[in-house]
């Protein structure tokens, strides 16, 4: 739920509490239902022991009652953060805070899109959606922001704390400025309720870009029938059906999934509208340079001038001109990358460049095989992804999210846009990830950059990888992103080092 992701960084940063919580209590049963290896047959008579061995789960009323002593104790926790002494036992009452609605919060996030029992599901929802709210409400919290504050202004109190409790106390301060703890009490109201609005509108649109279509029985030819699901007088398509072989069968899939939904379509200009709004409000340019401060890139300018140079690059390419002129349409992109994975000594796409690519490659970048050419298949998509989801993210367009895909897909992806088509509409990383989906790149470009420089002559040294375990895998999320890569890479890096490292070496992993 991003509003629990929201509040203190709950769920990114719990593993930089190991040295404060010691008392912290957690539901147990969740983690050994995930660690635990069952050898044992379901028994169907068995005791109902609540989802994951949680006994207030054994029905859905039960997420109601575990939400209402979430919520108890969460008041309980309030009044301790703010009326005791500040100290490290303030950072301890924020974590304990955290874990007591996450801990609720994040079940029920799962179980609302994952039980196949309807009314669990709602149930998961509500108190998803009432959680929530209370979160917006603690992240413009005057009196528990300022105990934060009294904590971090004292520095005879802060000599006191170690630096990852330092630095975990400044990003659960950091929390409550982006969301207006700056703003006076109308504005504040303002931001909770737009907080508010967004989860259900996040909400409505993870659900609704799940939701399959359906057409005409009689609209599509009666032998590609047994391809989708029957429903009655219509056929219901609930996918992409990417790896069909069959390019009719892809091309009608693409076509009735991606069909538009006007409803859903209101809801995503909604919630894009709702972010920027949000984000002005708290002092923000957009919704991206709020979601990116903190970051290791910092700025949608710097995301979006790493994105144009992997794009300059691959324009430039002989290969990608090659790829894009050979009539590939969309519905192809990814039966092609999939086929490309296990078949590419008998696929025969265009066989007559092919040799010729090769070829190109032996002389120009001295790497051979499916792995540059997957590579260079999924590349162009992944940027487009991550262009669109900044460009949606950034100062208003003043035009249908659909005019934005078009240009968007036109410029970074080179292949046609479909007409009464809105991918967009599919796309649900925009909840999770919205303004960040560039990250998927951008961390496999730092994971090159550190397997390149630190591993690829000698993967198994040890005293390299007793270095990185204690520059970037000791501290979790307790310390500045990019002070721990630069423990392994000294040097500046952003934004043409980064491309260049991820341009040359990730197409040969």
């Amino acid at each position: 739920m991003a509003a629990c992701k929201s509040l203190l960084h709950f769920v990114k940063h719990r593993s930089l509490w190991t040295h404060v919580r010691r008392n912290v209590t957690t539901w147990s049963p969740v983690g050994a239902a995930f660690n635990a290896k069952h050898h044992k047959r379901l028994n169907v008579l068995e005791k109902n022991v609540g989802l994951f061995g949680v006994p207030e789960l054994s029905c859905p009323a039960g997420f109601k009652a575990a939400t209402e002593t979430a919520l108890k104790n969460t008041q309980r926790l309030v009044d301790r953060a703010c009326s005791g002494p500040p100290g490290v036992q303030t950072v301890e009452s924020f974590d304990q805070l955290s874990d007591t609605l996450c801990k609720v919060a994040d079940l029920a996030d799962f179980i609302k899109v994952a039980h196949p029992d309807p009314v669990f599901r709602e149930a998961a929802e509500k108190a998803c959606i009432e959680i929530g709210t209370v979160v917006e409400k603690l992240n413009t919290n005057v009196d528990l922001c300022k105990s934060l504050k009294i904590l971090l202004e004292n520095p005879e109190i802060v000599a006191q704390l170690d630096p990852d409790t330092r630095r975990v106390a400044e990003l659960f301060l950091f929390d409550f400025e982006i969301s207006g703890i700056h703003l006076d009490d109308k504005l504040r109201k303002e931001a909770v309720a737009l907080h508010v609005k967004l989860l259900d509108l996040n909400n409505e649109f993870l659900v609704g870009s799940h939701q399959p279509n359906r057409i005409a029985r009689s609209a599509i030819p009666e032998h590609l029938h047994l391809h989708f699901a029957d429903e009655g007088s219509f056929i219901q398509v609930g996918g992409l059906h990417a790896d069909s072989p069959d390019d009719l069968v892809r091309e009608i899939a693409y076509r009735i999934f991606l069909y538009p939904n006007a409803d859903l379509m209101e809801c995503l200009e909604e919630l894009l509208k709702c972010r920027y709004k949000l984000a002005t409000l708290v002092g923000y340019e957009s919704y991206g340079h709020r979601a990116l401060k903190g970051t290791m890139a910092k700025t949608p300018e710097t995301v979006m001038s790493f994105l144009q140079l992997l794009t300059d690059k691959l324009s430039d390419s002989v290969f990608f001109y090659l790829i894009v002129s050979q009539e590939l349409m969309p519905w192809d992109h990814p039966y092609l990358s999939g086929v490309l994975r296990i078949l590419i000594h008998t696929f025969q796409w265009k066989l007559y460049c092919f040799s010729f690519i090769i070829r190109f490659v032996q002389a120009e970048l001295r790497i051979v095989g499916t792995e540059l050419l997957l590579f260079l298949l999924l590349f162009p998509v992944q940027i487009f992804y991550a262009v669109l989801d900044q460009i949606y993210h950034s100062q208003p367009q003043n035009r249908s999210t659909t005019d934005v895909l078009k240009e968007m897909q036109q410029k970074f992806y080179g292949l046609p846009y479909t007409p009464n088509t809105a991918w967009q509409l599919r796309f649900s990383h925009l909840i999770g990830y919205g303004a960040k989906y560039y990250s998927y790149l951008m961390s496999r470009a730092v994971a090159s950059m550190v397997w390149k420089q630190c591993f690829v002559q000698d993967p198994l040294n040890r005293d390299m990888g007793e270095r990185y375990r204690r520059q970037m895998l000791a501290h979790g999320g307790a310390k500045e992103p990019m002070l721990m890569v630069e423990g392994n890479l000294p040097c500046y890096f952003f934004p043409k080092m980064l491309f260049l490292f991820f341009f040359f070496f990730n197409i040969n992993p």
